[in-house]
Protein backbone atom coordinates (compact mmCIF):
# COMPACT_ATOMS: atom_id res chain seq x y z
CA UNK A 1 0.00 0.00 0.00
CA UNK A 2 3.18 2.32 0.67
CA UNK A 3 3.66 2.38 -3.29
CA UNK A 4 -0.15 3.93 -3.46
CA UNK A 5 -0.62 6.52 -1.08
CA UNK A 6 2.78 8.75 0.16
CA UNK A 7 1.30 9.76 3.71
CA UNK A 8 4.02 12.10 4.63
CA UNK A 9 3.74 13.89 1.48
CA UNK A 10 -0.16 14.33 2.46
CA UNK A 11 1.00 15.40 6.10
CA UNK A 12 3.87 17.77 4.80
CA UNK A 13 0.55 19.74 2.33
CA UNK A 14 -1.50 19.92 5.53
CA UNK A 15 1.83 21.69 7.52
CA UNK A 16 2.53 23.85 4.70
CA UNK A 17 -1.03 25.50 4.55
CA UNK A 18 -0.79 26.32 7.85
CA UNK A 19 2.61 27.49 8.35
CA UNK A 20 2.22 31.03 9.81
CA UNK A 21 -0.03 29.66 12.66
CA UNK A 22 1.63 28.24 16.03
CA UNK A 23 -1.18 27.00 17.93
CA UNK A 24 0.38 23.81 18.65
CA UNK A 25 -3.25 22.37 19.43
CA UNK A 26 -4.60 23.77 16.09
CA UNK A 27 -1.86 22.03 13.91
CA UNK A 28 -2.32 19.05 16.10
CA UNK A 29 -6.26 19.00 15.24
CA UNK A 30 -5.18 19.64 11.35
CA UNK A 31 -2.93 17.31 11.17
CA UNK A 32 -4.91 14.94 12.36
CA UNK A 33 -7.85 15.71 9.73
CA UNK A 34 -5.20 15.74 7.28
CA UNK A 35 -4.25 11.30 7.89
CA UNK A 36 -7.71 11.03 8.36
CA UNK A 37 -9.05 12.36 4.94
CA UNK A 38 -5.92 12.20 3.01
CA UNK A 39 -4.75 8.48 4.21
CA UNK A 40 -7.14 6.84 5.94
CA UNK A 41 -9.78 7.49 2.90
CA UNK A 42 -7.63 6.08 0.46
CA UNK A 43 -7.48 2.95 2.72
CA UNK A 44 -11.32 2.97 3.13
CA UNK A 45 -11.84 2.66 -0.84
CA UNK A 46 -9.06 -0.44 -0.78
CA UNK A 47 -11.60 -1.77 1.77
CA UNK A 48 -10.63 -0.81 5.29
CA UNK A 49 -12.81 1.00 7.58
CA UNK A 50 -12.24 4.23 9.55
CA UNK A 51 -13.28 2.11 13.13
CA UNK A 52 -10.39 -0.33 11.85
CA UNK A 53 -7.62 1.93 12.94
CA UNK A 54 -7.08 4.14 16.03
CA UNK A 55 -6.91 7.73 14.36
CA UNK A 56 -5.17 9.05 18.00
CA UNK A 57 -2.64 6.83 18.19
CA UNK A 58 -1.17 6.70 14.90
CA UNK A 59 -1.42 10.75 15.10
CA UNK A 60 0.56 10.61 18.26
CA UNK A 61 3.46 8.37 17.45
CA UNK A 62 3.68 9.63 13.72
CA UNK A 63 3.22 13.51 13.86
CA UNK A 64 4.64 13.85 17.68
CA UNK A 65 7.85 12.61 16.69
CA UNK A 66 9.68 12.97 20.25
CA UNK A 67 8.32 15.82 22.83
CA UNK A 68 5.38 18.03 22.51
CA UNK A 69 7.22 20.85 22.50
CA UNK A 70 7.95 20.20 18.56
CA UNK A 71 4.52 21.02 18.34
CA UNK A 72 5.73 24.46 18.61
CA UNK A 73 8.27 24.49 16.45
CA UNK A 74 6.13 22.23 12.99
CA UNK A 75 6.82 25.14 10.48
CA UNK A 76 10.86 23.49 10.31
CA UNK A 77 9.43 20.35 9.63
CA UNK A 78 10.81 19.40 6.57
CA UNK A 79 9.49 17.33 3.27
CA UNK A 80 12.57 15.10 3.17
CA UNK A 81 12.60 14.51 7.53
CA UNK A 82 8.66 13.06 6.79
CA UNK A 83 9.64 11.59 3.89
CA UNK A 84 11.91 9.00 5.86
CA UNK A 85 9.10 8.15 8.07
CA UNK A 86 7.34 6.15 5.28
CA UNK A 87 7.71 3.13 6.68
CA UNK A 88 7.45 3.98 10.19
CA UNK A 89 3.91 5.50 9.04
CA UNK A 90 2.75 1.89 7.47
CA UNK A 91 3.95 -0.17 10.29
CA UNK A 92 2.05 2.16 12.72
CA UNK A 93 -1.21 1.79 10.27
CA UNK A 94 -0.83 -1.88 11.05
CA UNK A 95 -0.25 -1.94 15.07
CA UNK A 96 -2.88 0.28 15.46
CA UNK A 97 -5.57 -1.79 13.44
CA UNK A 98 -8.09 -2.51 15.38
CA UNK A 99 -10.26 -5.85 15.71
CA UNK A 100 -12.66 -6.38 13.19
CA UNK A 101 -16.14 -4.62 15.21
CA UNK A 102 -19.33 -7.68 14.76
CA UNK A 103 -22.74 -6.05 13.60
CA UNK A 104 -24.79 -4.74 16.38
CA UNK A 105 -28.62 -4.33 16.23
CA UNK A 106 -30.65 -1.18 15.34
CA UNK A 107 -31.75 -0.76 19.14
CA UNK A 108 -27.86 -1.15 19.94
CA UNK A 109 -26.57 1.80 17.27
CA UNK A 110 -29.53 4.18 18.54
CA UNK A 111 -28.34 4.13 22.01
CA UNK A 112 -25.07 4.36 21.02
CA UNK A 113 -25.58 7.82 19.48
CA UNK A 114 -28.54 9.79 21.16
CA UNK A 115 -25.88 12.32 22.49
CA UNK A 116 -26.50 13.63 18.86
CA UNK A 117 -29.89 14.38 18.83
CA UNK A 118 -31.65 12.52 15.95
CA UNK A 119 -34.90 10.48 15.99
CA UNK A 120 -34.75 6.71 16.56
CA UNK A 121 -36.39 6.72 12.76
CA UNK A 122 -33.50 8.79 11.29
CA UNK A 123 -31.23 6.55 13.17
CA UNK A 124 -32.60 3.46 11.45
CA UNK A 125 -32.43 5.20 7.94
CA UNK A 126 -29.26 6.34 8.10
CA UNK A 127 -28.21 2.82 9.05
CA UNK A 128 -30.05 1.58 6.17
CA UNK A 129 -28.15 4.21 3.72
CA UNK A 130 -25.12 2.40 5.42
CA UNK A 131 -25.43 -0.77 4.71
CA UNK A 132 -27.54 -1.05 1.14
CA UNK A 133 -26.41 0.56 -2.49
CA UNK A 134 -29.19 2.76 -3.14
CA UNK A 135 -32.26 1.70 -5.25
CA UNK A 136 -32.36 -1.85 -4.08
CA UNK A 137 -35.94 -3.03 -4.49
CA UNK A 138 -35.37 -5.71 -2.79
CA UNK A 139 -34.37 -3.65 0.68
CA UNK A 140 -38.05 -1.80 0.29
CA UNK A 141 -40.15 -5.09 -0.17
CA UNK A 142 -38.15 -6.73 3.09
CA UNK A 143 -38.54 -2.79 5.13
CA UNK A 144 -42.65 -2.96 3.55
CA UNK A 145 -43.42 -6.17 5.28
CA UNK A 146 -41.42 -6.74 8.39
CA UNK A 147 -40.56 -2.95 9.02
CA UNK A 148 -37.75 -0.40 9.38
CA UNK A 149 -35.84 -1.37 12.50
CA UNK A 150 -36.52 -5.31 12.21
CA UNK A 151 -35.63 -5.66 8.80
CA UNK A 152 -32.60 -4.35 9.54
CA UNK A 153 -32.03 -6.46 12.45
CA UNK A 154 -32.45 -9.85 9.94
CA UNK A 155 -30.06 -8.84 7.77
CA UNK A 156 -27.36 -7.22 9.60
CA UNK A 157 -27.44 -9.66 12.13
CA UNK A 158 -27.97 -12.29 9.69
CA UNK A 159 -30.55 -13.81 10.85
CA UNK A 160 -32.45 -13.89 7.03
CA UNK A 161 -30.24 -16.63 5.42
CA UNK A 162 -28.56 -15.01 2.62
CA UNK A 163 -30.50 -11.80 2.89
CA UNK A 164 -26.77 -9.78 3.34
CA UNK A 165 -25.67 -11.54 0.15
CA UNK A 166 -28.47 -10.71 -1.86
CA UNK A 167 -28.92 -7.25 -0.70
CA UNK A 168 -24.89 -6.48 -1.19
CA UNK A 169 -25.49 -5.23 2.28
CA UNK A 170 -22.18 -4.34 4.60
CA UNK A 171 -21.72 -4.78 8.28
CA UNK A 172 -23.10 -2.01 10.15
CA UNK A 173 -21.96 -0.61 13.29
CA UNK A 174 -22.79 1.89 15.71
CA UNK A 175 -19.52 4.10 15.16
CA UNK A 176 -19.94 3.83 11.19
CA UNK A 177 -23.25 5.35 12.14
CA UNK A 178 -21.50 7.57 14.19
CA UNK A 179 -19.17 9.23 11.47
CA UNK A 180 -21.83 9.68 8.77
CA UNK A 181 -24.41 11.31 11.55
CA UNK A 182 -21.32 13.63 12.85
CA UNK A 183 -20.00 14.20 9.04
CA UNK A 184 -23.67 15.90 8.95
CA UNK A 185 -23.51 17.68 11.15
CA UNK A 186 -19.79 19.24 10.66
CA UNK A 187 -21.01 20.19 6.55
CA UNK A 188 -24.01 21.53 7.51
CA UNK A 189 -26.36 18.95 6.24
CA UNK A 190 -30.22 18.00 7.16
CA UNK A 191 -31.24 14.92 6.97
CA UNK A 192 -34.94 14.41 5.40
CA UNK A 193 -36.93 11.59 6.08
CA UNK A 194 -40.33 10.72 5.69
CA UNK A 195 -41.83 11.62 8.30
CA UNK A 196 -40.40 15.24 7.53
CA UNK A 197 -42.64 18.39 6.76
CA UNK A 198 -40.00 19.10 3.69
CA UNK A 199 -40.10 15.20 1.92
CA UNK A 200 -40.40 15.42 -1.31
CA UNK A 201 -43.89 13.36 -1.50
CA UNK A 202 -43.38 13.22 -5.40
CA UNK A 203 -40.43 10.31 -5.06
CA UNK A 204 -43.55 8.25 -2.74
CA UNK A 205 -44.36 6.82 -6.06
CA UNK A 206 -40.65 4.71 -6.45
CA UNK A 207 -42.30 2.78 -3.88
CA UNK A 208 -39.67 -0.05 -2.92
CA UNK A 209 -36.92 1.43 -4.57
CA UNK A 210 -37.99 5.04 -2.35
CA UNK A 211 -34.88 6.51 -0.73
CA UNK A 212 -34.35 5.49 2.46
CA UNK A 213 -33.51 8.96 3.46
CA UNK A 214 -31.80 12.54 1.98
CA UNK A 215 -29.05 14.61 2.71
CA UNK A 216 -30.01 18.20 2.16
CA UNK A 217 -28.12 21.32 2.16
CA UNK A 218 -29.73 24.58 1.53
CA UNK A 219 -34.04 25.38 1.09
CA UNK A 220 -35.69 22.42 2.06
CA UNK A 221 -38.86 24.10 1.26
CA UNK A 222 -37.66 23.94 -2.18
CA UNK A 223 -38.48 20.30 -1.89
CA UNK A 224 -42.14 20.20 -1.78
CA UNK A 225 -42.73 23.43 -3.96
CA UNK A 226 -45.80 23.14 -6.32
CA UNK A 227 -44.48 22.78 -9.77
CA UNK A 228 -41.32 21.41 -10.61
CA UNK A 229 -39.33 20.57 -13.47
CA UNK A 230 -36.79 18.32 -14.73
CA UNK A 231 -34.15 19.22 -17.14
CA UNK A 232 -31.52 16.82 -18.14
CA UNK A 233 -29.47 16.16 -20.92
CA UNK A 234 -26.16 15.02 -22.93
CA UNK A 235 -22.91 15.79 -21.24
CA UNK A 236 -21.54 16.49 -24.62
CA UNK A 237 -24.07 19.27 -25.21
CA UNK A 238 -23.96 21.43 -28.58
CA UNK A 239 -24.24 25.27 -28.74
CA UNK A 240 -27.45 24.69 -29.79
CA UNK A 241 -28.89 22.84 -26.91
CA UNK A 242 -27.10 24.93 -24.18
CA UNK A 243 -29.22 27.63 -25.88
CA UNK A 244 -32.52 25.67 -26.24
CA UNK A 245 -31.49 25.08 -22.32
CA UNK A 246 -31.46 28.58 -21.35
CA UNK A 247 -34.02 29.58 -22.53
CA UNK A 248 -36.36 26.68 -21.35
CA UNK A 249 -35.04 27.18 -17.74
CA UNK A 250 -35.42 31.14 -17.96
CA UNK A 251 -39.11 30.74 -19.08
CA UNK A 252 -40.13 28.17 -16.67
CA UNK A 253 -38.73 30.32 -13.83
CA UNK A 254 -40.38 33.27 -14.96
CA UNK A 255 -44.23 30.38 -14.60
CA UNK A 256 -42.84 29.86 -10.98
CA UNK A 257 -41.31 26.50 -12.03
CA UNK A 258 -38.42 24.82 -9.99
CA UNK A 259 -35.89 23.41 -11.75
CA UNK A 260 -34.16 20.38 -10.66
CA UNK A 261 -30.87 18.33 -12.76
CA UNK A 262 -28.15 16.56 -12.13
CA UNK A 263 -25.00 18.88 -11.96
CA UNK A 264 -23.75 17.63 -14.67
CA UNK A 265 -21.58 18.89 -17.71
CA UNK A 266 -23.14 20.03 -20.71
CA UNK A 267 -27.21 20.24 -20.14
CA UNK A 268 -27.20 19.85 -16.44
CA UNK A 269 -24.63 22.54 -16.06
CA UNK A 270 -26.51 25.03 -18.39
CA UNK A 271 -30.18 24.08 -16.34
CA UNK A 272 -28.61 25.04 -13.18
CA UNK A 273 -26.60 28.18 -14.74
CA UNK A 274 -29.94 29.55 -16.45
CA UNK A 275 -31.94 29.00 -13.22
CA UNK A 276 -29.99 31.35 -11.03
CA UNK A 277 -29.27 33.80 -13.76
CA UNK A 278 -33.05 34.17 -14.10
CA UNK A 279 -33.06 34.18 -10.09
CA UNK A 280 -35.19 31.02 -9.59
CA UNK A 281 -34.83 28.04 -7.55
CA UNK A 282 -32.77 25.08 -8.64
CA UNK A 283 -32.15 21.56 -7.12
CA UNK A 284 -29.17 19.44 -7.90
CA UNK A 285 -29.55 15.74 -6.98
CA UNK A 286 -26.10 14.81 -6.37
CA UNK A 287 -24.74 10.97 -7.08
CA UNK A 288 -22.54 10.85 -4.03
CA UNK A 289 -21.65 12.64 -0.79
CA UNK A 290 -23.00 16.14 -0.71
CA UNK A 291 -19.10 16.67 0.76
CA UNK A 292 -17.97 15.17 -2.12
CA UNK A 293 -19.58 17.57 -5.08
CA UNK A 294 -19.13 16.09 -8.73
CA UNK A 295 -18.06 16.85 -11.24
CA UNK A 296 -14.75 19.00 -9.41
CA UNK A 297 -15.13 21.42 -12.36
CA UNK A 298 -18.77 22.58 -10.84
CA UNK A 299 -17.02 23.31 -7.43
CA UNK A 300 -18.11 27.14 -7.63
CA UNK A 301 -21.50 26.08 -9.37
CA UNK A 302 -22.08 23.59 -6.66
CA UNK A 303 -22.09 26.85 -4.05
CA UNK A 304 -24.27 28.80 -5.54
CA UNK A 305 -26.62 26.08 -5.88
CA UNK A 306 -26.51 25.51 -2.47
CA UNK A 307 -26.55 29.48 -1.22
CA UNK A 308 -29.70 30.04 -3.97
CA UNK A 309 -31.31 26.34 -3.80
CA UNK A 310 -31.06 23.26 -2.92
CA UNK A 311 -28.17 20.33 -3.48
CA UNK A 312 -29.79 16.58 -1.96
CA UNK A 313 -28.34 12.91 -2.08
CA UNK A 314 -29.75 10.00 -0.57
CA UNK A 315 -26.08 9.13 -0.27
CA UNK A 316 -24.10 9.55 3.57
CA UNK A 317 -21.31 11.77 3.49
CA UNK A 318 -17.89 10.74 2.40
CA UNK A 319 -19.32 8.29 -0.70
CA UNK A 320 -18.04 8.77 -4.04
CA UNK A 321 -19.71 8.65 -7.22
CA UNK A 322 -20.42 5.60 -9.43
CA UNK A 323 -21.68 4.34 -12.13
CA UNK A 324 -24.31 2.48 -10.26
CA UNK A 325 -24.96 5.61 -7.80
CA UNK A 326 -25.61 7.60 -11.19
CA UNK A 327 -27.83 5.05 -12.59
CA UNK A 328 -29.72 4.96 -9.14
CA UNK A 329 -29.74 9.11 -8.82
CA UNK A 330 -31.41 9.39 -12.23
CA UNK A 331 -34.41 7.63 -10.96
CA UNK A 332 -34.63 10.47 -7.83
CA UNK A 333 -34.37 13.18 -10.48
CA UNK A 334 -37.32 12.08 -12.31
CA UNK A 335 -39.90 10.84 -9.19
CA UNK A 336 -38.70 14.84 -7.62
CA UNK A 337 -40.55 16.39 -10.91
CA UNK A 338 -43.65 17.07 -12.38
CA UNK A 339 -42.61 16.91 -15.74
CA UNK A 340 -39.34 15.68 -17.28
CA UNK A 341 -37.56 17.82 -20.40
CA UNK A 342 -34.59 16.63 -22.59
CA UNK A 343 -33.05 19.05 -24.70
CA UNK A 344 -30.39 17.51 -26.15
CA UNK A 345 -29.21 14.03 -26.16
CA UNK A 346 -27.35 11.08 -28.09
CA UNK A 347 -28.69 7.83 -28.72
CA UNK A 348 -26.86 6.75 -25.60
CA UNK A 349 -27.09 9.62 -23.17
CA UNK A 350 -27.75 9.24 -19.52
CA UNK A 351 -30.39 11.29 -19.83
CA UNK A 352 -32.52 8.53 -21.50
CA UNK A 353 -32.52 6.63 -18.08
CA UNK A 354 -33.96 9.42 -16.61
CA UNK A 355 -36.49 10.05 -19.25
CA UNK A 356 -37.85 5.93 -19.24
CA UNK A 357 -38.08 6.69 -15.40
CA UNK A 358 -40.19 9.09 -15.30
CA UNK A 359 -42.04 7.41 -18.11
CA UNK A 360 -42.38 4.42 -15.66
CA UNK A 361 -43.97 6.69 -13.28
CA UNK A 362 -46.15 7.64 -15.39
CA UNK A 363 -44.85 10.89 -15.22
CA UNK A 364 -44.98 13.25 -18.54
CA UNK A 365 -41.67 13.87 -20.53
CA UNK A 366 -40.63 16.56 -22.98
CA UNK A 367 -38.21 16.16 -25.94
CA UNK A 368 -36.71 19.17 -28.22
CA UNK A 369 -36.17 18.12 -31.53
CA UNK A 370 -32.62 19.28 -33.30
CA UNK A 371 -31.68 19.02 -36.93
CA UNK A 372 -31.92 15.38 -38.41
CA UNK A 373 -28.53 15.27 -39.29
CA UNK A 374 -27.17 15.90 -35.60
CA UNK A 375 -25.77 12.98 -33.55
CA UNK A 376 -26.19 15.37 -30.30
CA UNK A 377 -30.23 15.10 -30.76
CA UNK A 378 -30.70 11.61 -31.78
CA UNK A 379 -31.34 10.59 -28.22
CA UNK A 380 -34.45 13.14 -27.97
CA UNK A 381 -35.64 11.75 -31.73
CA UNK A 382 -35.70 8.40 -30.03
CA UNK A 383 -37.90 9.43 -27.00
CA UNK A 384 -40.50 11.06 -29.56
CA UNK A 385 -40.35 8.29 -31.97
CA UNK A 386 -40.23 5.00 -29.27
CA UNK A 387 -40.90 6.35 -26.02
CA UNK A 388 -44.73 8.03 -26.52
CA UNK A 389 -42.56 11.27 -25.22
CA UNK A 390 -44.31 14.88 -26.64
CA UNK A 391 -42.26 17.37 -29.17
CA UNK A 392 -41.86 20.78 -27.23
CA UNK A 393 -39.84 23.60 -28.63
CA UNK A 394 -40.40 26.23 -25.65
CA UNK A 395 -41.21 26.72 -21.78
CA UNK A 396 -44.76 26.83 -22.63
CA UNK A 397 -45.20 23.57 -23.93
CA UNK A 398 -43.63 22.55 -21.11
CA UNK A 399 -45.49 23.72 -18.72
CA UNK A 400 -48.26 22.79 -20.51
CA UNK A 401 -47.45 19.25 -19.65
CA UNK A 402 -48.43 18.48 -16.70
CA UNK A 403 -51.57 19.07 -17.52
CA UNK A 404 -51.69 15.34 -19.55
CA UNK A 405 -53.14 12.62 -18.63
CA UNK A 406 -50.22 10.26 -16.47
CA UNK A 407 -50.94 6.96 -17.89
CA UNK A 408 -48.55 5.88 -20.33
CA UNK A 409 -49.45 3.80 -23.33
CA UNK A 410 -52.69 2.76 -21.57
CA UNK A 411 -54.04 1.98 -24.84
CA UNK A 412 -51.73 -0.89 -26.49
CA UNK A 413 -50.73 -2.28 -22.83
CA UNK A 414 -54.17 -2.78 -21.77
CA UNK A 415 -54.83 -4.79 -24.95
CA UNK A 416 -51.89 -6.57 -24.20
CA UNK A 417 -53.33 -7.73 -20.98
CA UNK A 418 -56.60 -8.33 -21.64
CA UNK A 419 -55.30 -11.26 -24.50
CA UNK A 420 -53.45 -12.80 -21.69
CA UNK A 421 -55.75 -12.50 -18.42
CA UNK A 422 -59.60 -11.27 -20.49
CA UNK A 423 -61.29 -7.83 -20.31
CA UNK A 424 -61.94 -7.97 -16.36
CA UNK A 425 -58.62 -8.16 -15.17
CA UNK A 426 -57.26 -5.82 -17.49
CA UNK A 427 -59.48 -3.53 -16.69
CA UNK A 428 -58.65 -3.66 -13.32
CA UNK A 429 -54.67 -3.38 -13.56
CA UNK A 430 -55.29 -0.40 -15.34
CA UNK A 431 -57.58 1.13 -12.93
CA UNK A 432 -55.42 -0.26 -10.14
CA UNK A 433 -52.53 2.16 -8.08
CA UNK A 434 -49.54 0.26 -9.38
CA UNK A 435 -50.79 0.78 -13.29
CA UNK A 436 -48.16 3.89 -13.78
CA UNK A 437 -45.26 1.54 -12.47
CA UNK A 438 -46.03 -1.52 -14.20
CA UNK A 439 -47.14 0.35 -17.80
CA UNK A 440 -43.78 1.61 -17.95
CA UNK A 441 -42.09 -1.81 -16.89
CA UNK A 442 -44.28 -3.13 -19.92
CA UNK A 443 -43.09 -0.38 -22.09
CA UNK A 444 -39.66 -1.23 -21.54
CA UNK A 445 -39.75 -5.08 -22.00
CA UNK A 446 -41.94 -4.52 -25.14
CA UNK A 447 -39.36 -2.00 -26.40
CA UNK A 448 -36.82 -4.61 -26.40
CA UNK A 449 -39.28 -7.27 -28.11
CA UNK A 450 -38.92 -9.76 -24.67
CA UNK A 451 -41.92 -12.40 -24.99
CA UNK A 452 -44.04 -11.84 -22.33
CA UNK A 453 -46.13 -15.38 -22.63
CA UNK A 454 -44.25 -17.19 -20.06
CA UNK A 455 -44.01 -14.28 -17.78
CA UNK A 456 -48.13 -14.16 -18.34
CA UNK A 457 -48.66 -17.60 -17.55
CA UNK A 458 -46.58 -17.43 -14.53
CA UNK A 459 -48.95 -14.86 -13.13
CA UNK A 460 -52.10 -16.63 -14.50
CA UNK A 461 -50.45 -19.91 -12.64
CA UNK A 462 -50.23 -18.96 -9.40
CA UNK A 463 -52.71 -17.61 -6.63
CA UNK A 464 -52.71 -13.92 -6.75
CA UNK A 465 -56.15 -12.60 -7.03
CA UNK A 466 -55.88 -8.89 -6.43
CA UNK A 467 -55.29 -6.40 -9.44
CA UNK A 468 -52.58 -5.81 -6.55
CA UNK A 469 -51.10 -8.85 -6.19
CA UNK A 470 -51.12 -9.49 -10.13
CA UNK A 471 -49.03 -6.25 -10.35
CA UNK A 472 -46.90 -7.07 -8.36
CA UNK A 473 -46.42 -10.57 -9.56
CA UNK A 474 -45.74 -8.95 -12.81
CA UNK A 475 -43.25 -6.74 -12.49
CA UNK A 476 -41.32 -8.92 -9.77
CA UNK A 477 -41.21 -12.09 -12.28
CA UNK A 478 -40.33 -9.23 -15.25
CA UNK A 479 -37.40 -7.35 -13.59
CA UNK A 480 -36.04 -10.37 -11.82
CA UNK A 481 -36.21 -12.32 -14.96
CA UNK A 482 -36.06 -11.39 -18.43
CA UNK A 483 -35.39 -7.49 -18.10
CA UNK A 484 -32.90 -8.55 -15.33
CA UNK A 485 -30.77 -10.32 -17.93
CA UNK A 486 -30.81 -7.45 -20.25
CA UNK A 487 -30.00 -5.06 -17.45
CA UNK A 488 -26.97 -6.90 -16.76
CA UNK A 489 -26.01 -7.85 -20.07
CA UNK A 490 -26.24 -3.99 -21.37
CA UNK A 491 -24.24 -3.58 -17.70
CA UNK A 492 -21.27 -5.44 -18.44
CA UNK A 493 -21.11 -3.95 -22.06
CA UNK A 494 -21.09 -0.23 -20.53
CA UNK A 495 -18.22 -1.24 -18.02
CA UNK A 496 -16.04 -2.64 -20.80
CA UNK A 497 -16.39 0.26 -22.92
CA UNK A 498 -16.94 3.06 -19.96
CA UNK A 499 -14.28 5.51 -21.09
CA UNK A 500 -15.75 5.77 -24.97
CA UNK A 501 -19.36 5.52 -24.23
CA UNK A 502 -19.33 9.17 -23.14
CA UNK A 503 -17.26 10.68 -26.30
CA UNK A 504 -18.84 8.50 -28.68
CA UNK A 505 -22.16 9.97 -30.25
CA UNK A 506 -23.88 7.68 -32.90
CA UNK A 507 -26.63 8.71 -35.14
CA UNK A 508 -30.25 7.36 -35.20
CA UNK A 509 -29.11 5.49 -38.77
CA UNK A 510 -26.05 3.81 -37.94
CA UNK A 511 -26.97 3.57 -34.14
CA UNK A 512 -29.88 1.03 -34.16
CA UNK A 513 -28.03 -1.91 -35.51
CA UNK A 514 -25.43 -1.65 -32.58
CA UNK A 515 -26.88 -0.46 -29.49
CA UNK A 516 -30.84 -1.15 -30.38
CA UNK A 517 -31.03 -4.17 -28.93
CA UNK A 518 -28.17 -4.51 -26.50
CA UNK A 519 -29.01 -1.18 -25.19
CA UNK A 520 -32.53 -0.22 -23.63
CA UNK A 521 -33.10 3.42 -23.19
CA UNK A 522 -34.13 2.76 -19.33
CA UNK A 523 -30.46 0.96 -18.64
CA UNK A 524 -28.55 4.13 -20.34
CA UNK A 525 -25.80 5.31 -17.96
CA UNK A 526 -25.10 9.37 -17.24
Amino acid sequence: MSDTIDAPAAVARAISEDMTRRDPRAHYDRLDEAIEREILDPLHRQGYGYDDFDVDAIADEFIVFDTDDQLYHLDWVTYPELHKQTERFWNLVYRHQKPAPTAESIHTIQQAVTDLDFTPDTVARVAWAVMCEPGSREAGQLIREHGLERSFDMVNLGTLEDARLQLGAREVTAIKVRRVLEATQRHGMTIIGPHDSHWPWRIDALKDVTPFVLWAKGDTALLTADKVTAIVGARAATGYGEHVTMNLAGGLVDQGHVVVSGAAYGIDGMAHRATLAAHGSTVAVMAGGLDRPYPSGHEALYARIVESGLAVSELPPGTAPTKHRFIQRNRIIAAMADVTVVPEAGWRSGSLNTATHAIGLGRPVGAVPGPVTSAASSGTHRLVREHGAALVTNSAEVAALTDLPAVPNQPRHKRMLATAFGDDIANELVASDTWPTLAGVLDRASSEKIDLTEVFDAVKDSSTESAHQRASALQYRLLSGPLAAQYDAVTNIRHQNAESVNSTLRPASTGISAVGTAAPAAAVTM
